[in-house]
Parts: structure tokens; C-alpha cells; sequence
């Protein structure tokens, strides 16, 4: 997977998870992470976890 793509798929993964409220909600952001996961290889999660520990940064920044 290009590496763009996996940035936007991280993106889109973690955006609906901080925003899931229900129940149902979690489970669809859990169901979500687990197919993205299931497609990448070992370098694309290792770089997937880089573009999420960056999101992290990005948030705590707009917190302060």
C-alpha cells in the first residue's frame, strides 16, 4: 500500500475512534482498525504506528 494511503487510512481510523461514543461505535472503530491492520505488512504497520504516534503529537499540541 502506498504510503500516502496508509496515512489516510490511519487518519480516518483514528478520527472516527477518539469521535465513537456508543457501544456500536467503538465496536465499527475496533472492526475498522482490525481490517487495516489485516492489510498491511509488517514495514506498513511499523509505519502506520509512526503516522499514529504523529496524530497523537498533532492533538496534544491543539490541546495546549
Amino acid at each position: 500500500m502506498e504510503r500516502e494511503e496508509i496515512k489516510r487510512r490511519v487518519r480516518e481510523w483514528w478520527s472516527y475512534e477518539v469521535s465513537a461514543k456508543t457501544e456500536e461505535e467503538k465496536a465499527q472503530g475496533k472492526a475498522m482498525y482490525k481490517q487495516l491492520s489485516g492489510e498491511l505488512t509488517l514495514e506498513e504497520r511499523k509505519l502506520a504506528g509512526q503516522f499514529l504516534r504523529e496524530f497523537l503529537r498533532e492533538r496534544a499540541r491543539e490541546r495546549k
